[in-house]
């Protein structure tokens, strides 16, 4: 397993750190494919056994939530700009189940393909807004260069401080694996990252806003996991697919991004303006 997981991340991170340097459409070309996987599996999660499923509107609906923060300058903007394609999915989705769906089955395929393109598209959308933040192009590709590496950070401090010396469990309702050790490794190793890589990114911030944003990072991080973890155990998953060998599925590679980036994005946002 932790052979699979290396090779995943030797494939997988040169390709979207390349994506994050370059910025613009291949940035948004990167995020369009996972979040695009990622939906389908939702979808596919959330509605098994459902006789038909919206999945090519679910999957037009997350990448209109990317554009939206491709081309989002400000946050208000961004915002508003996010909350139509909100209500505007949630129409059309609307009207695509009452055409298509039995009876029964109408307000579930709605709400939870609202769910997963709004959860999915809407957060993983940040990730584009926080590389356009600031005047600069170097800042927001600083900032989301930083947020990726605590993220990174988090989840491999975990599953190694988990693999190697993890006895005590964290949550085995929802995930038998996690354990407090393995938490809290993960925590200590967002801080040393970030408390490392502070000089590197960001001269002009003071180090207790770098305490903060890590700190942040390594609640968020778990926190997403674990909501994860609880979708899955209400269906009956183990994983959300095989796409990456090690992983699982795509969103089980996305569920600590989903929720940390949008965190990132708005502590970032505050401390630019």
């Amino acid at each position: 397993m932790i052979y699979q997981r290396l090779l995943t991340g030797l494939v997988g991170i040169p390709i979207l750190f390349t994506a994050i340097w370059l910025g613009s459409f291949w940035f948004l070309s990167v995020l369009t494919v996972c979040g695009s996987v990622a939906v389908v599996e939702f979808q596919r999660m959330t509605l098994k056994g459902a006789h038909r499923t919206p999945r090519l509107l679910g999957i037009i609906w997350t990448i209109s939530f990317l554009i939206v923060g491709l081309y989002s300058v400000e946050l208000t903007q961004f915002l508003i700009m996010s909350l139509i394609t909100v209500i505007v999915g949630m129409f059309l989705i609307g009207l695509w189940t009452i055409m298509f769906c039995d009876q029964n089955a109408i307000y579930r395929t709605w709400l939870t393909t609202s769910l997963g393109s709004t959860y999915i598209g809407f957060c993983l959308s940040h990730a584009l807004a926080l590389r356009n933040l600031g005047a600069g192009d170097s800042l927001g590709r600083d900032w989301i260069l930083f947020a990726v590496i605590l993220i990174f950070s988090s989840d491999t401090g975990a599953y190694l401080v988990g693999r190697f010396i993890g006895k005590h469990s964290f949550a085995p309702k929802l995930s038998p694996n996690k354990t407090w050790e393995g938490t809290i490794g993960g925590f200590i190793l967002v801080i040393i990252s970030a408390v490392s890589l502070k000089e590197f990114f960001f001269t002009g911030i003071i180090y207790w806003q770098v305490l903060l944003i890590s700190a942040t990072v390594g609640i968020t991080a778990p926190t997403g996991d674990l909501f994860e973890s609880k979708l899955k155990r209400i269906y009956g998953l183990k994983d959300t697919g095989a796409i990456l060998p090690g992983h699982g599925g795509m969103l089980d590679r996305l569920d600590s991004t989903l929720l940390t980036i949008p965190f990132v994005y708005y502590f970032a946002f505050t401390i630019v303006h």
